[in-house]
């Protein structure tokens, strides 16, 4: 490790990203600047003087060709893009600017949130029924457990995992959705 970087871990889900924002921020007022990002959670920063720098994360799904312009759009309203992680498009911006929102509108925001839904939490519980509840029967008969001990108590843990992300970025999204609605009434 480099004597000016600093790797931190932490975790954000994908109903998450307001959170995350804030804390890259708080992180960079304390002087730590974002350089990379890695799966899961391990955020590297440059160690430097504190600066408000404000962090914005986009989720898009654009083609490769429709990428540029976006981009293009970002840069236009001083916004420097950083990369994408995860589907996530980061970007950053000082602080003392007037204007630091990406999205003009809570409208706008609400269409992230059901992005967000649509293609990643709605595919993850269809997958999660498909691959665990045609088990959970086998499991709970005993007779399967019975048979295959270490691997029941391996799936159960798993389920329980997933039961609890699951639930937790379900929730996540569902408070940021009314949040949104509300603000936009």
């Amino acid at each position: 490790m480099n004597n000016n970087t600093i790797t931190k871990f932490k975790y954000f889900t994908i109903s998450d990203y307001e959170k995350e924002e804030k804390y890259l921020r708080e992180m960079s007022n304390k002087g730590y600047h974002l350089i990379n990002i890695s799966f899961p959670g391990f955020y590297k920063f440059q160690i430097g003087e504190p600066e408000d720098i404000v962090y914005r994360l986009d989720y898009d799904n654009y083609k490769r060709e429709d990428k540029n312009s976006y981009i293009k759009l970002f840069e236009d309203y001083g916004w420097k893009y950083l990369w994408e992680f995860a589907g996530w498009s980061y970007f950053k911006k000082e602080g003392e600017e007037a204007n630091l929102e990406i999205f003009s509108d809570d409208e706008s925001r609400l269409e992230l949130v059901k992005k967000v839904f649509s293609t990643r939490l709605l595919p993850l519980i269809l997958i999660f029924v498909a691959v665990f509840v045609p088990d959970i029967q086998n499991i709970l008969s005993g007779q399967y457990f019975i048979e295959n001990k270490g691997f029941s108590i391996f799936f159960i843990g798993l389920f329980i995992l997933y039961v609890v992300l699951i639930s937790h970025t379900g929730y996540g999204l569902y408070k940021l959705n009314s949040k949104y609605m509300k603000n936009k009434d």
